[in-house]
């Protein structure tokens, strides 16, 4: 993945996945090595109460039994890097691979002995870990694995400047090639303009990505940095969401960046930012971008999000704040499931907002109304040149 908002990766890493079956004695083999890794990690919370590794997250490792379903996936398997590997594949992470660096972590483009193109995170932990103790969070971390996800393909400790805890670890992940969801949706570069079928087919992966973060190996893993900026697109655009899960690795990123620098129409209010502090409203704002597209980005001052709910729940005032793309290119009952939806997202209160299997849901129910607007307009076009 890159910070590269125009181009990313020329090697798509990850291919989708093929279902298939698993034999019996594999099965078998995982549940064992499932096992091991439950003790072990239920060891380490008895033996070590470790700072940053909390109960929950140990408790929710049960759950990795569930990798067996997903199991039959074929992606590339996750391995560990050398330091020397990720130092050659960016000539020393010189000034031409950089890519960018955020709140978390600087980001690197290289390219490994076998033409691979790969981008590399350079993650500053917070605070120290014993390796034994990074090792177990980034296993974790290395079984999230979905078609919507950036693949994670490794990683590198470094633990050079001392042996028994690491302040520094590598994450090596695919590296996706047609940019991220904002840059199409700035308005920028007019070849790039999504239309409303290909935002909801974008909306739906994405959507998928995080139920399968919320509820797939390990249920509860939130604070995903969910933002346009962080989901990209292949060159099928297929859209795949970066740096996910990190909190696995240190609970403390999602404190610095609980939404997203990108998120601008919230700046104004922090304790409306400390309420909508989840997953479902970080999604909410995603669809807020995508529904509101270049008119959003135009506007050089931060606004308030109940400002813009209150303009999507009238019907007259819609058209003021839509982007003309998706009134262009949108049917009535499509848009108005959508709009209903997002509503729900960015409620302030949180036990109003809906599960991200109802917002699902709703985006697939709602691509489905498109298509069918979408075949009738066919139709009637084809009968009237008839």
């Amino acid at each position: 993945f890159s910070a590269d908002p125009e181009h990313q990766h020329e090697a798509n890493y990850c291919q989708q996945p093929h279902e298939g079956r698993r034999s019996v004695a594999s099965n078998k083999r995982n549940c064992q090595r499932v096992t091991a890794e439950q003790q072990l990690l239920q060891k380490q919370m008895q033996d070590n109460s470790t700072p940053g590794m909390s109960s929950e997250l140990l408790e929710s490792a049960r759950y990795i039994s569930q990798a067996v379903k997903f199991g039959s996936q074929i992606m590339p398997t996750h391995r560990v890097f050398s330091l020397e590997e990720l130092k050659e594949a960016t000539k020393c992470f010189e000034r031409s691979a950089f890519l960018g660096e955020g709140s978390i972590g600087k980001l690197y483009k290289g390219k490994l002995e076998n033409g691979t193109v790969i981008a590399i995170r350079c993650l500053a932990l917070h605070q120290r870990y014993s390796i034994r103790n990074l090792k177990l969070r980034l296993d974790l971390l290395a079984k999230l694995r979905h078609p919507n996800l950036v693949c994670l393909l490794g990683h590198c400790i470094d633990n050079a400047v001392d042996e028994s805890s690491v302040k520094r670890v590598f994450l090596v992940y695919e590296y996706v090639p047609n940019g991220t969801l904002s840059s199409y949706l700035s308005g920028s570069t007019p070849e790039k303009t999504l239309k409303w079928c290909d935002r909801l087919h974008v909306l739906i992966g994405i959507a998928r990505a995080v139920h399968f973060l919320h509820t797939g190996i390990i249920p509860g893993s939130l604070y995903n940095r969910l933002k346009t900026s962080n989901i990209l697109l292949d060159e099928h655009h297929i859209a795949k969401l970066s740096d996910y899960g990190l909190s696995i690795i240190t609970e403390e990123i999602y404190k610095h960046e609980a939404i997203g620098e990108g998120q601008r129409y919230i700046q104004n209010n922090a304790e409306e930012l400390e309420t909508l502090q989840d997953d479902v409203c970080s999604f909410g704002c995603i669809i807020l971008e995508a529904l509101m597209g270049s008119k959003l980005h135009r506007k050089g001052d931060p606004f308030i999000l109940s400002e813009l709910v209150m303009s999507l729940s009238c019907q007259e005032e819609r058209e003021h704040v839509l982007d003309p793309v998706v009134l262009g290119t949108s049917s009535q009952d499509s848009l108005s499931m959508v709009v209903s939806i997002t509503i729900k997202c960015l409620s302030v209160e949180s036990s109003t907002r809906p599960s991200i299997e109802e917002v699902l849901w709703n985006l697939q129910y709602a691509a489905q109304v498109q298509a069918t607007a979408d075949g009738d307009l066919r139709s009637e076009v084809s009968s009237q040149a008839c």
